[in-house]
């Protein structure tokens, strides 16, 4: 997008579902849903409870993200804008 400007699903959203999927690949796990992928793994002992806790945290923020980016542009474009230097920061919280 921009310096200023992130593309939520091709940098963060792809990104965590491609690392997520293969590890299922890699382990040879049956589902492919992320979040019973990360249970699974955990479940299989690759994954602590504490790296599963904050994947699906990270799972959680992104989709939040973009439902909100969703609903500000009234339209699925995914972008998160960050203010210039000197410009006002809105306090979000996730």
């Amino acid at each position: 997008i921009t310096r200023h400007g992130l593309d939520l699903k091709k940098e963060l959203y792809q990104l965590s579902q491609l690392m997520i999927s293969s590890l299922s690949l890699y382990y040879g796990l049956k589902t492919s849903n992320p979040s019973e992928c990360l249970a699974e793994l955990q479940q299989k002992k690759v994954l602590s409870t504490e790296g599963v806790k904050h994947l699906q945290r990270m799972l959680d923020i992104i989709v939040k993200l973009r439902l909100e980016s969703h609903l500000f542009f009234q339209t699925e474009k995914e972008v998160l804008y960050f203010p210039r230097s000197g410009e006002g920061v809105k306090d979000f919280s996730i």
